[in-house]
């Protein structure tokens, strides 16, 4: 499913690593995160995001 991006290009958090976790169990993906513009760059974050998140299983 893909939302909207909200207008808040300025917002970055601070990631902990390049797979986009802000705290130990947090990921942040999208064009929400701050992290890509576009459907196919919040595509590409999610993906990240999602290896991430295997590698701690």
């Amino acid at each position: 499913m893909y939302y909207p991006e909200i207008k808040l290009y300025a917002n970055k958090p601070a990631y902990l690593d390049e797979n986009f976790r802000v705290t130990e169990d947090i990921w942040f993906a999208g064009d929400g995160a701050g992290t890509s513009r576009g459907i196919t760059g919040a595509w590409a974050s999610g993906i990240r995001s999602a290896e991430g998140m295997l590698a701690t299983l």
